[in-house]
């Protein structure tokens, strides 16, 4: 433990320098659960009456008395005290975003990422800009816009959170303008309020983000409409996904919108890319000539997109060789691949 005042390590005393006296500031909080009394070394300036956040909880202490001491008078061995701190810790402030703006998570995904290094790249490009350093990505329905987001949420987590933001529920049970905007503008003035305070920053994600650019009600102005003197903001990150026809609809035709946020777009995985991910998929139990015809087989399933339709009929055919035994070969694969198909014609 070091001496903030003196700057060198208790734990190096020895009885040489035992006539030396060292200050502490010592403050004592209470447990209200116990009704007893606990000393810690603090490293901010506090007084009485103060709350202070101490190292291993999650909860805010009120400090009941304040002194200082010397290392002889210490009120508990200087190894066993812990430090407490005025600023609340940032998984705490996090703790209350979340609790208080409920169409917001966590991503929280560990995902291997195949051939997308160049899209990855793009990302971290438009984050670490001075300005307006937001970026939306743009694919086919099921070319892995998510799983890209989360996997650069795992590589930026020593510096940043990602919240995913849904815009479904932000839009549920909604039905008047001024309570659309006040649920909207209070996440993003929550979330700048944390970016600005914090050396760690949320970044939001929006999927299906150009439903942000429709009314959601007769008397409703688009959410980019709110959304668009925070994007200035350097500290707010957003990050949005959509597909290539509904960016093409709606979002790249709001020029104001636009300048504000970084198109990048997500091409057509390789087959040799998609087979590689289908083989880590099935740990390797399947052989490559088997996942290059099942690829080939699921580009005729109309509307679909690739990694996405191949690893559901792969994440099919393994469940039903885990449950029935059927072997997984060609038969196999191409019979669920016409159920898929037929369930398509059915549904429209």
């Amino acid at each position: 433990m070091k001496d903030y005042d003196n700057g060198f390590d208790l734990n190096e005393l020895d009885d040489e320098y035992s006539d030396i006296e060292v200050e502490y500031d010592v403050i004592y909080v209470k447990y209200s659960k116990y009704s007893k009394l606990y000393a810690y070394l603090i490293i901010e300036d506090v007084k009485v009456g103060d709350m202070v956040w101490v190292e291993g909880k999650d909860y805010p202490l009120e400090v009941i008395k304040k002194e200082t001491v010397t290392i002889d008078k210490l009120p508990v061995p200087y190894d066993n005290m812990k430090y407490a701190t005025t600023k609340q810790p940032v998984e705490d402030k996090l703790i209350k975003i979340l609790m208080n703006n409920p169409i917001l998570r966590k991503l929280e995904k560990n995902v291997e990422l195949i051939g997308r290094d160049s899209v990855l790249e793009d990302l971290a490009i438009s984050l670490n800009k001075k300005r307006m350093r937001n970026s939306i990505l743009i694919g086919n329905a099921g070319s892995g816009k998510t799983t890209i987001v989360e996997a650069f949420s795992d590589l930026v987590k020593d510096s940043y959170i990602t919240l995913g933001f849904n815009v479904g529920e932000l839009i549920a049970g909604t039905s008047l303008r001024g309570m659309l905007e006040e649920k909207i503008t209070k996440i993003f003035n929550d979330v700048l309020d944390f970016n600005e305070n914090n050396q760690m920053k949320i970044i939001l994600f929006i999927d299906e983000f150009h439903m942000m650019t429709k009314p959601c009600c007769s008397e409703c102005v688009p959410l980019t409409d709110i959304l668009k003197p925070y994007l200035t903001n350097s500290d707010i990150i957003v990050i949005g996904a959509t597909t290539i026809r509904e960016y093409n609809e709606n979002v790249r035709k709001d020029a104001a919108l636009m300048r504000r946020i970084t198109p990048i777009y997500v091409k057509q995985l390789s087959d040799l890319a998609i087979i590689e991910i289908l083989d880590n998929f099935s740990n390797h139990k399947l052989g490559k000539n088997l996942l290059n015809e099942l690829l080939i087989n699921t580009k005729s399933i109309p509307n679909t997109s690739n990694p996405d339709i191949s690893l559901e009929v792969l994440d099919r055919v393994m469940s039903v060789n885990e449950i029935l035994g059927y072997e997984i070969n060609m038969n196999l694969i191409n019979k669920e691949i016409n159920k898929i198909k037929e369930s398509y014609e059915i549904l429209g």
